[in-house]
């Protein structure tokens, strides 16, 4: 089997990490890692599961930097891609600083960027995006 990690924040959310392959960092230079998988889990039941060909570690920083075809899929129904998300190490809260492209519930969505937390730190999820926002709206078929 490959690199995993998992553990539970003191709010009670869940992170499960598993690579293909991963190499310590240094001093001097994050730790790396490829195809990884990441499940984070919050306890009010959300889940968003994280796929990317690459991933940073830079423990100094509390970041994972995931690199490369970055599928970021919700328990909410967003499935989305971009080329940089970072996330923190310490609990369930990420963004991606670049171009962010998918599908909601309401329908395709472009953004500039993106950041999702729970709010003041506690309570439900919240994923936010920013610069040029643009929603499809795609009403549902109703038979």
């Amino acid at each position: 089997t490959g690199p995993f990690l998992s553990g539970k924040t003191p709010n009670g959310d869940e992170i499960i990490v598993e690579a293909r392959l991963a190499r310590p960092g240094t001093s001097t230079s994050p730790g790396v890692a490829e195809d990884v998988f990441a499940r984070m889990r919050t306890s009010a039941g959300v889940e968003i599961t994280v796929n990317s060909n690459r991933a940073e570690v830079d423990t100094k920083e509390g970041v994972a930097r995931l690199l490369e075809d970055v599928a970021v899929v919700t328990s909410t129904g967003m499935d989305l891609r971009t080329q940089l998300l970072e996330t923190a190490l310490s609990g369930v809260s990420g963004r991606s600083p670049g171009q962010v492209v998918g599908t909601s519930p309401l329908g395709e969505l472009t953004a500039g960027s993106m950041s999702f937390a729970a709010k003041n730190g506690e309570g439900p999820l919240h994923m936010v995006f920013k610069r040029g926002v643009k929603l499809l709206y795609q009403p549902q078929n109703v038979d």
